[in-house]
């Protein structure tokens, strides 16, 4: 039988067939088989989601029910680690490790996150500190990229039932499967080490106080992708990507993330009270020339990018054991991102005289109240509603420009109502109802100006979405099957386009779009030993309104239209203490536009991959093989980046084999 999944989508212990929505869990058993060390893994293995790396290793891209990122913006999903929220996507891409559980909702869930879970949440748990002596070790070496990853933990109790404690730390080094060969080395190359502190304090049986520290330092690649024309876009969809980027100097991001979050929660007879606060800080810098080729010119940029987020959320939550149920909280968010961009002639760090000199910083400040209340008539009816209010106050100036300041205020009202029946403990159905936002912003005054833009401003954006959905068991528990269809509409389709040319960055926004699609998820275990397991996503978009900047009946940019992943493995044992345990998976991404004029179109694409593990007791050695059809895709797709008919792409990474230990105590 299938062991039962618990989640915390609605800030309480529940199962996952009794939630109104539709996610996918990740245990820790599972991040284990499935091999997940990245954002990328665990999205190829989630319907209607992806997640890749873009210039650098700080900017991210994630995509979720045909929503993406908004290089610039904001991502389309809030995360949380630990129960506290992750201030922006700059944190977000590092290496997973040690980690106890991930959750993917989706569809808007603004009504209890708020700003930012437009398209979904993503929340992400490490493992707690025990009150037992536990050690992990984890050793991996995967070919192709030359890539070493070391990583393992320590925790046991401090004082007995009282304070316990938990140390962890990876570190990386990739040498990259992409040369430069004008300069030496590899240009995909990626160095990390990290460490992290968990610290669980316990004065009362009635409160418990969690603290996680968390620090990141490396040196990774930056401005990898290669040219292409309109003659070819996708360089042969992807058959003659080219494995040599020549660059004058090996181009790097420096970046270090650190972190301090605390998480309160005091129970009492009517409920619990949880305070979750958290202080970020991300340093990036990243240097290079400005032709992004091997031609020797005396002409280089800088990007120093300096963000600082204090964030804390304070919500009361009743008791789960009574027909009514309720969440009231408040949350605050101070953000301060200098982001700064200097060309000027050589020697590094630039000095004056500098062709280019521009320093913006932006603040947001934002606030909000909400409140959730779930209503169960009677054991097979259960009425849900949440409401919010989110206000983000956003400042934008470039200082070194006079008379560059701009202000505004960014608000929206957040519903969202589920109606859920319980045919029987092996069915449910429900019919939901929400509203998700994302903050709009401006664009730098450099930025507008280099491409003859007027106006700085772009709009919130907002996502009304309606879905019916349900959830089931079959065959004694053996089989589960979830499913649902989903109608958003979308206001204010935030997207960028990047002028490499000019070195600058807009956001400019299309009136209406909508996303039409449908989710499919089953686990089945047919004997104990085999477990299968399937998702099918399917996310159209269509641009109903392009404004002035897009066409009326396009598809909606920087989303597959659909996604499949199979995937299967099998308990073998040899001997009493020894398993061996084959698993092969399989996932397929629909195609996908890059522009809002559908002039760019990648095809569809199909990836395998499989693994074989010798498992005891307290160790296990696992082969691998990711990408084994060695199928290129972009990564990303910057249309007209370079001017008229001249784009960037990154690459996907090529067939790869590795071998894995694990030990633990």
């Amino acid at each position: 039988m299938l062991e039962e999944v618990t989640v915390t989508a609605r800030r309480r212990e529940e199962s996952l067939q009794r939630v109104p929505e539709q996610i996918t869990v990740f245990t820790a058993a599972d991040i284990e088989n499935a091999r997940i060390t990245n954002y990328q893994d665990f999205a190829d293995l989630t319907p209607n989601f992806a997640a890749f790396e873009n210039f650098r290793r700080g900017v991210f891209n994630i995509t979720v029910r045909g929503i993406p990122t908004v290089q610039g913006g904001e991502p389309p999903i809030t995360i949380l680690v630990d129960g506290v929220q992750v201030s922006g996507l700059d944190f977000v891409n590092q290496d997973l490790f040690d980690l106890q559980s991930i959750q993917v909702l989706r569809g808007p869930q603004g009504a209890v996150y708020g700003r930012g879970a437009i398209g979904g949440v993503l929340l992400i748990t490490t493992r707690p500190p025990g009150d037992s002596f536990e050690a992990r070790a984890q050793g991996t070496w995967t070919s192709a990229i030359d890539e070493y990853r070391l990583n393992g933990s320590v925790s046991g109790p401090v004082f007995a039932d009282k304070l316990a404690v938990r140390l962890a730390g990876s570190y990386a080094d990739r040498k990259g499967f992409l040369e430069n060969s004008f300069a030496g080395g590899g240009c995909d190359f990626s160095e990390e080490k990290v460490g992290r502190i968990n610290l669980q304090y316990t004065p009362s049986p009635s409160l418990t106080v969690d603290a996680r520290f968390n620090y990141l330092d490396g040196r990774n690649y930056a401005s990898c992708f290669s040219f292409t024309t309109d003659a070819d876009p996708f360089l042969g969809n992807g058959k003659n990507f080219p494995g040599d980027l020549p660059r004058d100097f090996k181009q790097f991001d420096d970046r270090s993330i650190s972190e301090s979050a605390i998480k309160v929660g005091w129970s009492t007879g009517i409920g619990t009270l949880v305070s979750a606060s958290s202080f970020q800080r991300s340093r990036s810098f990243s240097p290079g020339d400005v032709d992004f080729g091997p031609i020797v010119q005396p002409v280089f940029f800088e990007n120093p990018v300096n963000i600082d987020a204090w964030n804390s959320n304070l919500y009361w939550v009743s008791r789960s054991e009574q027909r009514l149920t309720w969440i009231l909280g408040g949350f605050f968010q101070d953000r301060e991102i200098s982001n700064a961009l200097r060309v000027g002639l050589i020697p590094l760090p630039l000095r004056p005289p500098l062709f280019l000199n521009s320093d913006q910083f932006d603040v947001s400040r934002a606030w909000a109240v909400y409140g959730e209340a779930t209503y169960t008539p009677t054991e097979k009816l259960e009425l849900s509603a949440s409401l919010r209010y989110d206000a983000d106050k956003r400042e934008s100036r470039d200082r070194n420009v006079p008379g560059s300041f701009i202000a505004s205020t960014f608000t929206a009202v957040q519903p969202h109502g589920s109606v859920s029946y319980f045919w029987s403990d092996s069915l449910t159905t429900y019919v939901s109802a929400g509203k998700g936002f994302r903050s709009g912003g401006f664009n730098s005054l450099a930025d507008v100006t280099a491409v003859g833009l007027t106006g700085r401003r772009f709009d919130e954006e907002t996502a009304t979405n309606y879905e019916l959905g349900f959830k089931s068991h079959a065959f004694g528990g053996r089989l589960a099957l979830n499913g649902a269809v989903f109608h958003t509409d979308f206001d204010n389709q935030q997207f960028f386009f990047v002028d490499i040319a000019n070195t600058a960055r807009i956001v400019l926004t299309l009136p209406k779009t909508q996303i039409d699609g449908a989710e499919l998820e089953t686990i089945l275990r047919p004997t104990e030993r085999l477990e299968l397991r399937g998702a099918l996503g399917v996310a159209d978009g269509e641009i109903k309104n392009g404004g002035p900047f897009g066409l009326n009946g396009a598809h909606s940019p920087n989303a597959n239209q659909n996604t499949l992943n199979l995937s299967g493995q099998y308990d073998m044992p040899l001997t009493a203490a020894l398993i061996l345990r084959p698993r092969v998976e399989y996932e397929h991404r629909g195609p996908i536009y890059y522009d809002q004029f559908d002039r760019y179109r990648f095809p569809s694409t199909d990836y395998f991959n499989a693994s074989l593990t010798l498992e005891s007791g307290h160790w296990s050695i696992s082969g691998f093989a990711r990408n084994l059809t060695d199928e290129r895709a972009p990564t990303f797709f910057g249309v007209n980046s370079f001017g008229p008919g001249v784009h960037n792409l990154g690459q996907n990474l090529p067939r790869r084999y590795g071998i894995e230990f694990r030990a633990s105590l």
